[in-house]
Parts: structure tokens; C-alpha cells; sequence
């Protein structure tokens, strides 16, 4: 068998200096989104190859990347869109952000329902209690992120409004919670991070020890936001953190455990 050699130059003869660039880009982008897949993809474990030898881990290290990115972007001066940089455009309040996650609770709140009639146990079950309930959370706070897009004015919406340190039908921004918000949310997500797999992982709603980073990142970020409210410390107060870039992960978190355990359920 006879092999030909092909000169570079005839290869890339074939194609202009533009198609040549986009070629290129194509092929960096399809590597970058095959990695960032794998990072957030469930996994046993995360196994990267360094050029100081090979790093193993059995959680999800994709917040951990995320909020690198996301705080790198923040030393950025550029504006990108109506006076705003591309840190305050991902992490401010009703911006891209806080839109993603009305996204992910919404799709999670979808799966989760698939799941009560998907698995293989009765519909009043222990497990399915607890789809229920994760059904029912993601809901409510899915409607909580677009709260000041809904247009009712009357009766119990406009109690609810005029309750409401934001004038938004949304629960969680009710004068009697939103005192205990940044302490709940602390709670929810060291048992949602740590304490519900460490000791309820028979319960197949609550999310597996993989996905622990991004519930634990968040109960930093408002136990930080609490001690701002009790600490004259200006190093705390200093600490840059909006609620948003940290919410962003609770909601993926919750969304990719409702997707793993819908695959789970199609196979079984």
C-alpha cells in the first residue's frame, strides 16, 4: 500500500484566512464546552490530568471554576451594556443571573414531577413524599425569581404586594420572612450540601454528595452576608458578595440532581 504525502500548503490552499480563524475557534469552543460538560456531568469521579500529576476528586469542582471565572470578570473596567460591566450584568439583582435560575428551579420543578410518576414506587411513598416536597420548593422558588413580573393587583396578590420590602408578589421578600431569609438559606444548604447526604442518602430527593460544592459555596456566601449584619469588621464588610452569583449555583445544583435522577429512572 502506497501513501501519499499531502504539503501543508495544498490543505490549507482549500481554505481562506477566515474559515481558517473559524476552523480553529470551532475546534476551541467544542474543547471547551466537551471539558465544562465533564465538569458538571455526574461522575463518580473527577479525574484531571495536571502537568504535576493526576487529581482526583468525588464532588463536582464546576463551582469552584464558575466562581473563579465569575470574580476574574469582576476587575474588568469594560462596560458591556447600558453602563454596566459584565460582573454586575451576571450577579446584580433581576439581572442574567437571578433569570438563569428562575430557568433551572422551573425545569427541576418540571423533572421532579416526571420523577413521582417515573419511579418504580407508589405515589404516596416515602420517596415520593419527598419528590413532593422538592417538586413544591422548586416551584415556589421559581415564581419567586420572576415575583415582580406578575401583573395582579387584587385581593390576596395585593396583600401579598403590600407586604412586600420590594412591592413583588413573592413570598420570600414578605416583611415577617425576609428577616430569616439569609438564615434559612444557610440551613437549606448545609443540608443540602452536607448534612442530607451524610444521613439521609436512602432519600432519593436529595441531592448526592457529587453536586455537595454548589450548596456549601452558597451557605458561605450568606453566612457572609449574615455576619455583615452583626460585624463592624471592614474585611467582612469588604468581602464582594452578591447574593445572586451565589443563588445561581443552588438553583443548577437542584436542577442537575432532578436530571440525574430522571436519567436514573428512564433506565430503571
Amino acid at each position: 500500500m502506497k501513501y501519499e504525502l499531502i504539503p501543508i500548503y495544498s490543505f490549507y490552499g482549500k481554505y481562506s484566512f477566515i474559515q481558517l480563524r473559524l476552523i480553529k475557534l470551532k475546534v476551541r469552543m467544542m474543547f471547551f464546552f466537551s471539558k465544562l460538560g465533564s465538569l458538571i456531568s455526574y461522575n463518580k469521579k473527577n479525574i484531571f490530568q495536571t502537568p504535576f500529576g493526576t487529581i482526583s476528586s468525588e464532588v463536582s469542582l464546576f463551582p469552584l471554576y464558575y466562581l473563579f471565572f465569575v470574580y476574574l470578570s469582576g476587575i474588568l473596567p469594560w462596560e458591556i451594556w447600558n453602563g454596566q460591566t459584565l460582573f454586575k450584568l451576571w450577579g446584580q439583582h433581576e439581572y442574567l443571573a437571578e433569570h438563569l435560575q428562575f430557568i433551572f428551579y422551573l425545569s427541576g420543578a418540571i423533572l421532579s414531577l416526571i420523577n413521582i410518576f417515573k419511579n418504580k414506587y407508589k405515589l404516596i411513598s416515602l420517596q415520593n413524599i419527598f419528590w413532593i416536597i422538592f417538586f413544591l420548593s422548586l416551584l415556589s422558588f421559581s415564581l419567586a425569581e420572576v415575583g415582580y413580573l406578575i401583573p395582579f393587583n387584587e385581593g390576596v396578590f395585593q396583600e401579598i404586594r403590600s407586604n412586600s420590602i420590594q412591592n413583588e408578589i413573592s413570598f420570600h421578600t414578605l416583611k415577617f420572612f425576609n428577616p430569616y431569609l439569609h438564615r434559612s438559606f444557610i440551613f437549606l444548604n448545609l443540608f443540602l450540601g452536607w448534612f442530607g447526604w451524610r444521613y439521609f442518602s436512602f432519600i432519593e430527593a436529595i441531592p448526592k454528595k457529587f453536586f455537595s460544592l454548589y450548596f456549601l459555596t452558597t451557605a458561605l456566601a450568606y453566612s457572609i452576608l449574615e455576619l455583615r449584619l452583626s460585624s463592624p469588621s471592614i474585611f467582612v464588610q469588604s468581602i464582594p458578595i452578591l447574593q445572586e452569583i451565589f443563588e445561581f449555583l443552588m438553583a443548577m445544583g437542584l436542577f442537575l440532581h432532578a436530571l440525574k435522577m430522571f436519567k436514573y429512572y428512564l433506565k430503571n
